[in-house]
This record gives C-alpha cells, sequence and structure tokens, in this order.
C-alpha cells in the first residue's frame, strides 16, 4: 500500500475489549450495567462484553470468564457492597472472577487495564485486592455518567481527553532574575 492510500484509508485502530465484571445486585443494577454502561461503551466503539451479551442459557458461565479474561484488553469492575462483600468472601461469579482479575493483574500490564467503577456505596465497596492506591471512577451520581463514559472510552482506546499543555520557556522577567 502507498503512502497516498494508507492516507485516504485513514487511520487505524485496534477495537479495545473490555469485560466488564459485575455482580446481580439486582434487577435494577443489572439494567445499568447491561443497557446502560456497556451499550454505552459500546456506542463508543469499545467491545464491552458481558455474560448476558455473549452466553445462551446452558453455557457454562466459568468457561465464558476463562476465555474473556484471557483474550481482554481491560477489566472494568463494577463495585457494589454485594460485589466487594462477595469478592472478599470468594462466592459465587465474582469469588470466580476474583481470581481471574488477579490473575489478569499478575500479567506485565500496565495498572489501568483493570479499572474500579464505583456504582454504589463508599470506598469500602472497593474489594480490597482492587483498592490498592487504585484511582477508580466514580459513577454514583448520574449527572456525569456520558462524561465519565467517554473519559473510560478514550482511556481504553489509551488515550487521555485531559492532556496538560506543555511546559512554557519561563517569561523574560524570570529568565533576568536568574541570570543575576
Amino acid at each position: 500500500m502507498s503512502s497516498a492510500e494508507a492516507r485516504q484509508s485513514g487511520p487505524t485502530w485496534s477495537t479495545p475489549i473490555v469485560f466488564v465484571s459485575y455482580s446481580w445486585d439486582s434487577n435494577p443494577h443489572m439494567e445499568w450495567v447491561r443497557r446502560h454502561f456497556t451499550n454505552g461503551l459500546r456506542s463508543r466503539g469499545v467491545r464491552a462484553v458481558t455474560d448476558v451479551h455473549e452466553t445462551e442459557y446452558g453455557d457454562l458461565l466459568d468457561d465464558f470468564m476463562e476465555r474473556i479474561a484471557a483474550n481482554c484488553d481491560h477489566i472494568a469492575v463494577i463495585c457494589t457492597p454485594r460485589y466487594a462483600d462477595r469478592a472478599r468472601r470468594s462466592k459465587g461469579g465474582v469469588g470466580y472472577e476474583k481470581e481471574l482479575i488477579r490473575r489478569f493483574m499478575d500479567k506485565d500490564r500496565p495498572a489501568n487495564r483493570v479499572v474500579p467503577i464505583l456504582r454504589d456505596g463508599d470506598g469500602n465497596s472497593i474489594p480490597p485486592f482492587l483498592a490498592a492506591s487504585r484511582r477508580y471512577v466514580d459513577m454514583r451520581d448520574n449527572a456525569r455518567f456520558e462524561d465519565l463514559l467517554d473519559e473510560l472510552a478514550a482511556l481504553f482506546y489509551g488515550q487521555q481527553i485531559y492532556k496538560a499543555p506543555p511546559v512554557s520557556e519561563p517569561p523574560n522577567w524570570l529568565k533576568e532574575l536568574m541570570e543575576e
């Protein structure tokens, strides 16, 4: 392909795959995870993956979780008090996902590959294995939901929305002071 052809075809990028780990707290919570969070990321070009989108009745959920954790680029962990409790007790699907997430974190991957999303509760709703000085996304208030989805999509594509401007040279008055 010539450079002219490359310019015409536009930039190339790889669609990030994000495994969404969550607990089945309640019907409204599952609706928020599946319809709003997951579909919101998908509408921004991120292949956000949950159990209900990728499995059918009768499928083995452990197999699904193993497969997606091995092949995803990021894991978004939707943290609630119930999720934290199930993770602490290694209970059910959350307990199994906790071990998969730990393995994922142990690989040579940047820390931002696992992103805690605080949906309900307080800082104690982030399980200890995730909390170690890790910056989390606070989605308890829906007022900033769309902006936070934009920030997450940028992160998953390896970009940052809020970039610091370049540092300028010192002003002349300061240069003069430094020369004295």
